[in-house]
């Protein structure tokens, strides 16, 4: 299946990570996590992890509605990792 987005529709911002959007995309992807795997991975991340030089949140927008999100956390000077990358369209 594919889906096509017009690209108007569709931005990326940086967001706080204790925002309400962030924390209901992290909160429905975790549920997710934990439905899939059986762990939803929460232990494994906080909002603060990203409010360190070189990290940032990020929320995907389709018009109003949250639909996606990735936490960027920096590791060491020009290391870091993706963290609860979700996108949903439902």
């Amino acid at each position: 299946m594919s889906l096509i987005i017009d690209p108007p529709d569709l931005s990326v911002t940086v967001a706080d990570p204790y925002s309400d959007a962030a924390l209901r995309l992290v909160r429905n992807l975790s549920a997710e996590l934990g439905e899939r795997y059986g762990d939803d991975g929460s232990g494994a991340f906080s909002p603060a992890d990203v409010q360190v030089p070189g990290g940032a949140f990020i929320v995907a927008w389709l018009g109003e509605r949250p639909v996606g999100c990735g936490a960027l956390r920096a590791l060491e000077r020009g290391i870091g990792e993706v963290k609860r990358m979700s996108m949903s369209l439902s």
